[in-house]
């Protein structure tokens, strides 16, 4: 990665931290692994 792009990474970081994470804040609101079971099928290949 170059110095123009890891400069604009953190300045975008920043920026998100100054904003809050709001994505963060549902990781803690939602039991994810609640909804395992369901998505389960999705990535077992049963084929052969």
């Amino acid at each position: 990665m170059n110095g123009f792009m890891s400069f604009g990474i953190h300045l975008a970081c920043q920026r998100l931290d100054e904003l809050g994470d709001s994505l963060s804040e549902l990781k803690s609101l939602i039991d994810w692994e609640a909804f395992d079971p369901i998505l389960q099928g999705i990535y077992d290949n049963k084929t052969e």
